[in-house]
């Protein structure tokens, strides 16, 4: 897989990873507030949450693909440096 390819497919999880529980938990304290009448603290305190696990979500990315880029780069050396027969 060549570089932009890794950059576009780990820009798109970052972000789906962002919105998406920024998304559902705005929606979910928006109407969790209205049904049960505590605007705005619902709504916040699940943003809260959802921040949390964005943050989480980005974090674990970002420690699977350094990791992976680490074990590229071993392994490009250590090809690098075999002896020819």
């Amino acid at each position: 897989m060549d570089m932009y390819q890794t950059v576009t497919r780990i820009l798109g999880t970052m972000t789906g990873w962002i919105l998406a529980p920024a998304l559902l938990g705005g929606f979910l304290g928006m109407w969790l507030d209205e049904k049960y009448g505590t605007t705005p603290w619902l709504f916040l305190l699940i943003l809260g949450f959802s921040f949390i696990i964005s943050i989480v979500g980005v974090a674990r990315i970002a420690i699977r693909e350094f990791r992976r880029l680490d074990e590229d780069e071993k392994e490009k050396t250590h090809t690098d440096t075999a002896p020819l027969l």
